[in-house]
């Protein structure tokens, strides 16, 4: 790139000049070299809360009720979201030729606030787990927060020995100043010798936690000058949360449908998978259970207003709507009851489209690891 710029402002820039006029050229001299610090997950589970219900508020009734969600919102291509991402790793020449990912995961945070070092993780999918082409690029976008330092050769390593995947590629920061933040890229791939273990090859993405350490080198800055002293400076390094890998990475929350009745009843049983859960005592009871489930199944979009739980219900329905990286879309029916004692069971049925069940099977797989 011609000049540091943000890979969430060149993102969110990217997204407005494809949601816009894009008969103009897009110009780059327009993006900030930063942009706000991503939206912390819990956000995304707070739409499904009581007082802010995913679809909107009002009550909580499912069925037949339109969707808060037009199947006209996702045709035509590839959403602006999946192109813009496309368009922030076309820029790094080692990651150009993937195109772009199948998914995306929300930024996820993996150091503490207010630390020396802030880095946020991207999870961007590409290929499919049947054709064992599955790779996932994590982003770790870094800030270094210490303004009497500079960090260079920034590269955060990621364990991965003795699990179903294998380190491909890594790119490293080659200087990160002060608040200006960069991203370190590792491409993980699925590992061959695994290719025969059941319980990983039947996974859309086998799950697992890598520890991970983000290591750079440190030059000190001179307080008269504002300089990088001289030579290589130092290596150091910085602890940062384990990377966590599963299945919940390749959900998709597009808005696929505008009646979910007639939309699950297209679906047909024939992809259906159903299964049920004890979910043992809730704070909260089935409503507390409902907004860990929908969580759970972020970022799967809420239909007909059904993240609104009654005060005090005893039972409940959530439905929920989207799409999972290399199986297709799928439908979720969730069915939440308390019993006598306390405790919450779930009964959940979920639709893949055209008869396939990878999809559905996904979303369990989800529910099973949580």
């Amino acid at each position: 790139l011609p000049r540091a710029v943000g890979p969430r402002a060149l993102e969110a820039a990217l997204t407005a000049y494809l949601d816009g006029d894009a008969s103009v050229p897009f110009d780059l001299d327009s993006v900030p070299a930063d942009a706000p610090p991503p939206q912390p997950a819990a956000d995304d589970a707070s739409l499904l809360s009581s007082s802010g219900a995913g679809g909107g508020g009002g009550g909580g009734g499912v069925g037949g009720g339109s969707s808060s969600y037009s199947a006209s919102a996702s045709a035509g291509g590839v959403h602006p979201a999946a192109a813009a991402a496309a368009a922030v790793l076309a820029a790094v020449p080692a990651l150009a030729h993937l195109g772009a990912p199948s998914a995306s995961t929300p930024p996820l945070r993996l150091t503490e606030e207010e630390t020396e070092y802030s880095v946020a993780l991207t999870k961007h999918l590409f290929g499919t787990s049947s054709s064992n082409n599955l790779k996932i690029v994590l982003a770790f976008e870094c800030a270094n927060t210490v303004a009497e330092q500079l960090l260079e050769r920034a590269v955060v390593d990621v364990e991965v020995a003795g699990s179903a995947w294998l380190v491909e590629a890594t790119v490293a920061i080659p200087s990160l100043p002060h608040g200006k933040p960069g991203t370190s890229y590792v491409v993980l791939a699925r590992n061959p010798e695994c290719a025969n273990d059941e319980e990983t090859s039947n996974s859309i993405v086998p799950s697992a936690l890598f520890p991970a350490t983000l290591r750079f080198a440190v030059k000190e800055i001179d307080p008269s000058t504002g300089e990088a002293e001289p030579g290589d400076g130092y290596d150091d390094e910085y602890a940062l949360e384990a990377v966590p890998l599963g299945p919940g990475d390749a959900l998709k929350g597009l808005p696929l449908v505008a009646d979910f009745t007639r939309s699950w009843d297209e679906f047909g049983e024939a992809g259906e998978v159903v299964d049920e859960y004890g979910l043992g005592e809730r704070e909260r009871g089935v409503e507390g259970a409902v907004e860990a489930v929908a969580a759970a199944l972020s970022p799967l979009a809420v239909a007909s207003g059904s993240g609104a739980v009654p005060p005090h219900a005893r039972s409940h329905a959530l439905l929920l709507c989207g799409s999972v990286a290399g199986a297709g879309d799928v439908l979720v029916r969730a069915a939440f009851g308390a019993t006598q004692d306390g405790n919450v069971m779930l009964k959940l049925a979920a639709r893949g489209k055209g008869g396939s069940t990878a999809a559905a099977e996904a979303v369990h797989a989800v529910i099973q690891e949580g």
